[in-house]
C-alpha cells in the first residue's frame, strides 16, 4: 500500500487497466505507473506494409504500400508506394489499413 494523495497525474489502480497500453520510456522498479508514463499502441507503425484503400464514390481500388509514420485510428500519415515511390497522405482505418478518397 502507497500514499497516491500527492502523485501527480492519474495513476492505474489496477494491473488489468494496464491491458492494451504500452510504456512511453523505461520505468523503473517500484515507481508508480501514472497514465502519462503509458500509451495505447498506433494501429499501424513506421516501416509496416499497409494495405491502401484508394476510394472514390463506390470504387474502391485496393493496393499495398509502407508506412512512413506511425498511426492511430482517424490519423492522417504519409505512405510510400513500391511502384511509383510516390508519398501520399491517408488516413488511419484500422490496423495495416488506410484509405485515401479522390
Amino acid at each position: 500500500m502507497r500514499d497516491i494523495s500527492k502523485l501527480s497525474g492519474h495513476a492505474f489502480i489496477s494491473i488489468s487497466d494496464l491491458i492494451g497500453n504500452r510504456c512511453r520510456h523505461l520505468i523503473q522498479s517500484g515507481r508508480i505507473i501514472t497514465r502519462r508514463m503509458t500509451e495505447i499502441p498506433p494501429l499501424i507503425e513506421r516501416g509496416e506494409k499497409v494495405t491502401i484503400q484508394m476510394v472514390k464514390g463506390r470504387l474502391t481500388i485496393t493496393s499495398s504500400g509502407i508506412a512512413r509514420q506511425d498511426g492511430w485510428l482517424g490519423d492522417r500519415i504519409r505512405i510510400r508506394t513500391p511502384q511509383s515511390q510516390r508519398e501520399l497522405l491517408a488516413m488511419v482505418r484500422g490496423e495495416q489499413t488506410v484509405e485515401i478518397h479522390f
